[in-house]
């Protein structure tokens, strides 16, 4: 017969080796997260990283385009001052005594 000692024991040992069990299953449930954690955000990293790319083509696209637009914007002007040079020096002075007026108060 067995005595309540060996009972309380072989229950303390049946326990430790559930608590041990219970243990590693822990351990490699925070290992699964972590991993998964890992391949999110690896997922989010290469995605910024895609969105960062095209955001920056697109932004030189972009200042390409102004470019082109301001040096045909300059070539306008000058073919205008060329064409009309007193229009466009009292157009400039007019301009420059506007901003001397505003720069004053």
């Amino acid at each position: 017969m067995a005595s309540v000692k060996d009972t309380a024991e072989a229950g303390v040992t049946d326990f430790e080796a559930q608590l041990k069990q219970l243990r590693n299953d822990l351990a490699a449930l925070a290992s699964t997260v972590a991993a998964a954690g890992s391949d999110k955000a690896d997922g989010y990293k290469a995605r910024v990283g895609e969105m960062a790319s095209n955001v920056k083509d697109a932004s030189v696209t972009a200042i390409q385009n102004l470019r082109e637009e301001l040096k045909g914007l300059e070539g306008k002007v000058e073919t205008h001052v060329r064409d009309r040079p007193m229009q466009s020096l009292g157009v400039a002075v007019a301009a420059g005594f506007a901003i001397a007026l505003l720069c004053r108060r």
